[in-house]
């Protein structure tokens, strides 16, 4: 580009002479590209550096879901909640990239930041069996829909989304940790995974326990296309540092297998008719009448039965006044044997099938009867736990 300016002459004819600014645009094509430093922090003798931490794994149970019993062996869908923390990570090093161990960074080796790095998220956890009801519940881990389950399982892979995703920048220090700089925040995601139980000697009944499941989760930095990068000892595998607690309701039925820990359960009738016919005027009091019903499961469980009528103050039985006129009464309660009557049954046994009740009316007659029709009603809760 010329700029423009002036040009002067001597003499007496001096004249100045104007001339003008010509600029010329050259247009240049071509790609540039700028060497990126790699997250491979690897020292002048090829020793090659990650950041791992073996700690920061939570897991929350979200739902579980019986599946049934298939050869005796139980099924359980369970839905977990799983997040890790980003944390501090320790240095290991390798001389050949697959064999791993601890090792302190050596001053000098980064500059203070490292570009272009990975993270990566792995999680394995493996059950442990756990005695009840006088025997062992043996339990094993299967991805959702899979086969025969294993005592050890990855539950978080490599392929998982989100598993692996570049971290923005990390600060590396000479010692033994650096500390992640990344938008990503902690690592989360939903696992959906197969839950199996085999019941060894246990007693039929219904239990809740508590699986014990070790966990080995590892949050790495690593540069792009390492090998390896989740082994955290010589052996190539995580570490167990952590255990948590997978809460199960299991039900053993009394063939002593597994069965669906929500025992269904039916009425064989919604609506029960107490007829005590036509009864002479001596004969009305304390005449007592009796129907059955039948509560029909699939499974063992107990039953809450607790009568209502017009007066629920005494025991053994709920008042039921009966109309139109008065003078005539029903003392209503229900019984499991038909020798002890009661207005509630508490934790009363269900067997697998049907399971039968009485009802009993006793009526109660004043000095003030009259003849005529009379009728009234009452309400039975059916709680079944």
């Amino acid at each position: 580009m010329i700029i423009a300016g002036r040009k002067s002459s001597s003499g007496a004819n001096n004249r100045m002479t104007l001339w003008r600014a010509m600029v010329l645009i050259i247009s240049l094509g071509g790609t540039v590209q700028a060497a990126a430093e790699e997250c491979d922090l690897v020292d002048a003798t090829s020793t090659w550096w990650k950041g791992t931490s073996i700690e920061g794994v939570y897991m929350n149970l979200e739902k579980q879901e019986w599946l049934g019993n298939s050869g005796g062996q139980g099924r359980y869908r369970v839905t977990l909640d799983i997040s890790m923390s980003q944390g501090t990570k320790f240095y290991d090093n390798s001389p050949n990239n697959f064999n791993w161990s601890s090792n302190i960074l050596p001053p000098g080796l980064v500059p203070e930041a490292q570009f272009n790095c990975m993270e990566g998220h792995i999680v394995d956890a493996r059950t442990q069996d756990v005695g009840v009801g006088g025997g062992i519940l043996k339990t094993t881990l299967s991805p959702e829909g899979g086969g025969s389950g294993t005592q050890e399982m990855r539950i978080v892979n490599d392929n998982d989304p989100g598993a692996i995703r570049p971290i923005e920048e990390i600060w590396v220090y000479p010692g033994s940790y650096m500390i992640g700089v990344s938008s990503n925040g902690n690592f989360q995601i939903t696992k959906t995974i197969d839950v199996l139980i085999d019941a060894l000697n246990i007693q039929p009944g219904n239990y809740t326990v508590s699986i014990p499941l070790q966990l080995a989760g590892t949050s790495t930095w690593f540069m792009m296309g390492a090998n390896n990068w989740w082994a955290t000892n010589p052996a190539g595998t995580p570490e167990y540092t952590q255990t948590i607690h997978l809460p199960l309701d299991i039900r053993i039925d009394d063939t002593g297998e597994p069965g669906n820990p929500d025992v269904i359960c039916s009425l064989s009738s919604t609506d029960i008719a107490l007829s005590h016919g036509n009864v002479l005027y001596n004969n009305a009091h304390r005449n007592i009448k009796q129907e059955s019903f039948a509560i029909t499961c699939d499974g063992e469980t107990t039953v809450d039965i607790t009568l209502q009528g017009m007066d629920n103050t005494h025991d053994p039985y709920t008042v039921v006044n009966m109309g139109p006129g008065p003078g005539l009464s029903s003392y209503l309660s229900v019984s499991l044997n038909q020798t002890d009557w009661a207005r509630t049954l508490t934790g009363a046994a269900l067997v697998n099938g049907a399971t039968t009740f009485y009802l009993q009316s006793e009526l109660q007659a004043g000095s003030d009867l009259l003849p005529g029709s009379y009728t009234g009603s009452a309400v039975a809760i059916v709680n079944i736990l």
